[in-house]
């Protein structure tokens, strides 16, 4: 199962076992770290803090270091084992690795708005059959008196039929 190597191939299934692996909840999280670990090498490939990462690290640990199919995804992109840390030693595959990473991300969202929409449409019948299944009943009118003091005009002694003047 070893991911070892820089082919697209390589890449592509790891991330395809990321996606197996990680579940629904967690997959957002690990390609988008990923996906900004790249994005940072790329847009900095000469500052080091961005090619090297402690394997400790709490935030990259719980959203990527955990999974077993990213560790190798990271392997076939080029980063190396060094102590307690992973560290990139070549940038040429992080071109092809972000572009991986969007494709997935991208197909990844397209599934979720799939999972949304049919949620909303067993929502919509269960409503409709609630609504349906209720007793209908005849409205009754009621004669509302809004105000408790209400004045007319011949209350305070004007008189409309005066003819004005």
């Amino acid at each position: 199962m070893a991911c070892s190597g820089a082919d697209d191939e390589a890449m592509q299934m790891c991330l395809s076992m990321l996606m197996e692996e990680a579940g629904t909840d967690n997959k957002d999280d690990a390609l988008t770290t990923l996906l900004k670990i790249m994005c940072n090498i790329q847009h900095n490939p000469a500052d080091e803090k961005y090619r090297k990462i402690r394997k400790e690290n709490k935030s990259f640990h719980s959203k990527v270091w955990r999974w077993e199919s990213a560790q190798h995804f990271l392997y076939a992109v080029g980063w190396i084992d060094v102590d307690d840390s992973i560290v990139l030693t070549e940038v040429d595959n992080i071109p092809t690795a972000i572009s991986l990473l969007e494709q997935t991300l991208s197909e990844c969202s397209k599934d979720t708005d799939f999972v949304k929409q049919d949620v909303q449409v067993v929502q919509i019948k269960a409503d409709r059959k609630n609504v349906s299944s209720r007793e209908i009943k005849a409205s009754r009118a009621r004669d509302m008196k809004f105000g408790s003091n209400i004045k007319k005009f011949g209350d305070i002694g004007i008189d409309l039929n005066s003819g004005g003047g």
